[in-house]
């Protein structure tokens, strides 16, 4: 096997949700054999919770808290109105840091931790790229990363910089539907006996993709292994969360019909668990709802004392997202009028995303297109793994079983730069990559000019989204030369600005840093801490496995012990058992197995039962004794092993805290004595301000 090559192919498709699919397809020798790996219940599991106290990646169940949905609050204000609207819905707390940033806050070892949107979408990251090189066996650098096409230019550079934190680069950001046309094309070319001619003909397929956050439509045309983006539509408040939400509601109203509460006291009264809980349940009343035509709703101690039941039937169900779904089609008209389509232009329609096995969904799709079927040839689940994995073989053409193939994408949203003189606009389902140039003659003594970046399909530019501005100087001021603004959108849907000035006679083209409104170019040096940050906790999370094993494996042996000593006289068995009781107290006492401390304790207890142990053994020398001394010693042997770990993480730990205390002291501004105010001073100041004023004054 190929490292290098396997290392090039690798990719990740990443959706941060909590119930959403997190998938890592390798592109192993014919490119199209796609290994998607899996873990646990179908795909590796991307909820971020609290377990036991400490930060893991899990599927949900059991968790004090739960990072659901992180995706709608990537490259988001806090201030926003649709951040405001989505943690209201949100099973965790939400705060805004100094930037206006959301963050998300944990109850981690008894402290509040916080972890901004970069943080957990980096852990999720981190975890698929462990997964892979857990299976490879080699060390994972390069990634295509797929992401809804609704992502706006924010979203997909903090998708980028989420990437570099968890030690990847990022060759391309692909937009979801793109990679799983690509997968539905290649798919389609080798299940086809005459293949060429099958790559000969021209199609037009429709990409209908509701996953658990967002939805996205694309049109694309595939012709002689060229796919090209003719239209996108997407909504991103749209998908399986907001179902759950529309099914949370109606339970919480239900409840307070049935216990003649005030209507809003239970869902503004519930508590962060019980949410979670009826989160929890609705969400799989939802997914049972595809199957059969009635679930029940069963969760005990929803709320001090009460016990909540009720049935949802599929009717019901539909009835209450009724106005979602019909949006999931109008979604599908505007992009057929974006791509100037009829429907009946649509050759192939490929339905993926978890959301888009609800039945209704399905039946509204087939009614739209006047009775076509629905394509069920991939894998809904891992189909953008796929597509993203061939694009990542394609980028890197190393090994000639690569298929021959183009990806043209284009703009999901309208982008436009505001210079002193001119517009610039690159107009919604532009193709990428795209740069548009404006000439601007400045005026006269114009040292410095401003150019402003928009996004959004507004008439007038100033009412869009302002993304960021960058300042240039001229290098002279007198001259009347023109200099010339290049606005550039990469391949992954990323913008750029450059700016080429004539200088006596020569052209010299200067690359602008752009100062983002909200979602800043991180530093290497700050991208290096975050991932050093990642790397402590990781390590302590390590720590933690290591010590919840550790306690398995004594339990085990006590449970063994006990086994073993009733075979042995009293007389000879009351120290052990002395020994076996205190430590199974101590081991009461501690349930998470949370502390260096518990490293240090856990290898005197081994220490004293293995003495304890030995001294029966001698004691009681009989054939029964020698038996049972043959079993037991394999598993005091590795208890040995294991507390000579934990002793060495533990004294590692507690180094490391110490290293910490004292950067953070180091880094304490030193504190200096306020230098006292000059009286004379003070009294020029306050003539200086007077003076001011009435000058203002006189002038307005």
């Amino acid at each position: 096997m190929d490292v290098g090559a396997l290392e090039s192919r690798l990719v990740l498709y990443i959706g941060f949700d909590t119930h959403g699919r997190g998938c890592v397809g390798i592109a192993i020798g014919i490119v199209h054999r796609v290994l998607t790996l899996t873990h646990g219940r179908g795909c590796i599991g991307i909820a971020i919770g609290i377990v036991h106290r400490v930060l893991t990646l899990t599927h949900g169940r059991g968790c004090v808290g739960i990072a659901i949905d992180v995706k709608r609050l990537l490259g988001k204000r806090f201030s926003s109105n649709n951040v405001q609207k989505d943690i209201k819905l949100l099973p965790f707390k939400v705060v805004s840091s100094l930037g206006d940033e959301p963050v998300i806050s944990f109850q981690y070892q008894s402290n509040e931790k916080q972890f901004s949107t970069l943080e957990i979408s980096s852990m999720v990251l981190r975890n698929l790229r462990d997964t892979a090189e857990a299976f490879l066996g080699c060390p994972i650098e390069n990634a295509v990363i797929a992401v809804p096409a609704c992502f706006n230019d924010s979203q997909r550079l903090a998708t980028v910089q989420a990437a570099n934190i968890a030690g990847l680069n990022v060759m391309r950001i692909i937009n979801e539907p793109t990679a799983a046309a690509i997968a539905y094309g290649l798919d389609n070319i080798e299940n086809n006996d005459d293949k060429r001619e099958r790559r000969k003909k021209k199609k037009n397929i429709l990409i209908f993709d509701l996953g658990s956050g967002s939805l996205d439509v694309s049109i694309l045309i595939m012709e002689k292994g060229n796919y090209k983006v003719k239209a996108t539509r997407g909504d991103a408040h749209l998908g399986g969360v907001d179902f759950d939400n529309k099914l949370i509601i109606h339970c919480i109203e239900e409840l307070e019909r049935k216990h003649n509460m005030k209507k809003g006291h239970l869902s503004s009264n519930l508590s962060p668990k019980a949410y979670a809980k009826l989160r929890t349940s609705c969400e799989k009343a939802k997914r049972v709802l595809s199957a059969v035509d009635e679930a029940h709703i069963e969760i005990d101690s929803l709320i001090k004392g009460v016990d909540f039941y009720t049935s949802i039937t599929r009717a019901t169900f539909e009835g209450l997202n009724k106005d979602l779904f019909e949006k999931c089609i109008c979604t599908v008209d505007r992009c057929l009028e974006d791509a100037n389509m009829y429907r009946s232009s649509i050759d192939d329609i490929v339905v993926i995303g978890g959301s888009a096995r609800i039945p209704k969904v399905r039946e509204m799709l087939h009614n739209f297109f006047e009775g076509k079927d629905l394509s069920r040839r991939i894998n809904s689940d891992e189909a953008v793994a796929c597509g993203a994995a061939i694009q990542a073989a394609i980028l890197t053409s190393i090994n000639n079983n690569v298929p021959d193939l183009t990806v043209n994408d284009i703009t999901t949203h309208s982008l436009g730069i505001e210079t002193p003189k001119k517009v610039l606009m690159i107009p919604r389902n532009t193709a990428i990559p795209t740069t548009v140039e404006a000439v601007v003659v400045p005026a006269e003594h114009q040292m410095d000019y401003t150019i402003k970046v928009y996004e959004g399909e507004r008439t007038r530019i100033r009412d869009n989204n302002l993304l960021g501005q960058c300042l240039s100087s001229r290098n002279n001021a007198i001259s009347f030369a023109p200099y010339a603004v290049y606005f550039n959108v990469d391949q992954s849907g990323i913008f750029t600005i450059s700016v080429e000035e004539k200088v006596a006679g020569q052209r010299k083209k200067r690359m602008k840093d752009i100062t983002r409104d909200f979602m800043p170019m991180l530093s290497r040096k700050e991208i290096k801490k975050m991932a050093t940050d990642a790397e402590e906790l990781k390590g302590k999370e390590g720590e933690y496995k290591q010590r919840l094993e550790a306690k398995n494996e004594l339990e085990s042996l006590i449970i063994q012990l006990n086994k073993s000593i009733k075979m042995s006289k009293d007389s000879h068995k009351k120290k052990i058992v002395d020994a076996i009781g205190k430590t199974m107290k101590w081991l009461e006492n501690n349930p998470q197995a949370i502390g260096d401390e518990f490293g240090d304790q856990f290898g005197e207890h081994v220490n004293c039962l293995k003495k304890e142990w030995d001294g029966m053994l001698q004691r009681s020398p009989t054939p029964s004794t020698v038996m049972m001394a043959n079993s037991d010693e394999s598993g005091f042997a590795k208890l040995t092993d294991l507390a000579r770990d934990l002793a060495k993480s533990s004294t590692e730990s507690k180094s490391r805290t110490r290293n910490t205390r004292k950067t953070d002291v180091a880094r304490q501004p030193i504190q200096t004595q306020p230098a006292q105010p000059d009286p004379q001073n003070m009294r020029a100041n306050r003539r200086q301000k007077i003076h001011s004023f009435h000058w203002f004054n006189k002038s307005g």
